[in-house]
Formats: structure tokens, C-alpha cells, sequence
């Protein structure tokens, strides 16, 4: 059975609110870096790979979205996987309009502060490892497991894997960079994920 969005939620607040991990002897530290320090927004415009999503966050004057007290899990498409999509990229900012850009963002957002691991715990503790959680968009995403990795599907089948060695803790969220876009486009000349 599928978690809800609620159970998700709860497992991973929980977590966090763990604050501080205790590493025993011979653990791997958590993956996730920790920049308490500062919002989710000047988290993305400081890292490597996102300068797509940063510029759109900025000209569409969304900053304070993420530089408020609400908590988001941003699986942010790397510019590497919006070069992938070739020719079909045009039609997510169809002459200088970044709406389709906002909405395609929108369904990579997740409400709440959820780290891999917290997506790890709530996927192995799940029956059907699986967990569908809903994102500010209208798409809900579905996390799984895929041999060690995590990977995120939209409803329309496109999958992305997490790349969580990327990932960043921010004071109001999580920035978890992604490999793919969550919505197959219409004219897109990639393979499927």
C-alpha cells in the first residue's frame, strides 16, 4: 500500500526534527549538505549545474518563495538535463515566457524538508516501496528505490534519479538536483527515462 502525502510528511518531520545525526563508528556520514546558514534560493544559485532553474527563479521573481519560513524539497533538473531535451526545451520559455517553465517547476516541488535519507527510511519502511507525495504543482511524484538509488516518477511515467550526493540542506528545505525533468514533452527528442 502507498503512503499517503500525510504519512510521508510525518516520517520525514520526524526525522528532521532529529537535528543532529550521531554517525557511530565505521557509519557513513549523511550525504546531504548541511547549509543551515542559508534559504533554499541562495542555495540554488550556488550550485554547480543549476544556473537554468536559479535564472528562472530569479526573473520570475519567485525568491521570496524560497527565502521564506515555509519548508520545500526542490528536485531541481540539472542545465545538463534541460540540454538533453534538444529542441523541445523552446517550448518551456515560448518567447521569453517562463509560465511553462513555473508550471513544469512547480510538479518538482514537494512540500516539506525532506532529506534522502528521510526518503530512504520512508521507502524501506513502505510495503510496496513506493511513496506518492503530492507537489505544488498539479502531478503528484512517486519516489522508489532503483538498486541503490532513489528515483522520482511523474504520472506520465518520466522518472529521474535523485542525484543525492548533490543535495544540499538549506534552513527552510532541501535542494535534491535531478537528472531528468518529471513530464515528457510533447516534441522531445530524448529517449524516455
Amino acid at each position: 500500500m502507498k503512503n499517503t502525502i500525510w504519512l510521508a510528511s510525518i516520517a520525514a518531520t520526524a526525522l528532521a526534527l532529529g537535528g543532529c545525526e550521531r554517525v557511530e563508528d565505521g557509519e557513513a556520514a549523511p550525504a546531504t549538505e548541511n547549509t543551515a546558514d542559508q534559504t533554499l534560493t541562495a542555495s540554488i544559485s550556488q550550485a554547480d549545474g543549476l544556473s537554468t532553474v536559479a535564472g528562472v527563479i530569479t526573473e520570475a521573481n519567485l525568491a521570496s518563495v524560497f527565502d521564506g519560513s515555509s519548508a520545500y524539497t526542490v528536485l531541481a533538473p540539472t542545465d545538463d538535463a534541460f540540454a538533453e531535451l534538444g529542441d523541445a526545451a523552446e517550448q518551456l520559455t515560448p518567447d521569453g515566457d517562463n509560465a511553462p517553465m513555473i508550471a513544469l517547476l512547480r510538479n518538482h516541488i514537494v512540500t516539506g524538508h525532506l532529506r534522502p535519507d528521510d526518503l530512504r527510511t520512508a521507502l524501506a519502511d513502505d510495503e510496496d516501496g513506493e511513496v506518492e507525495m503530492a507537489s505544488v504543482g498539479s502531478d503528484p511524484v512517486t519516489f522508489m528505490m532503483d538498486g541503490d538509488a532513489i528515483v522520482a516518477r511523474g504520472p506520465d511515467g518520466a522518472q529521474v534519479r535523485l542525484l543525492v550526493d548533490r543535495a544540499v540542506e538549506a534552513n527552510n528545505g532541501v535542494l535534491i538536483p535531478v537528472d531528468g525533468i518529471l513530464r515528457r514533452l510533447p516534441t522531445a527528442t530524448t529517449a524516455s527515462r
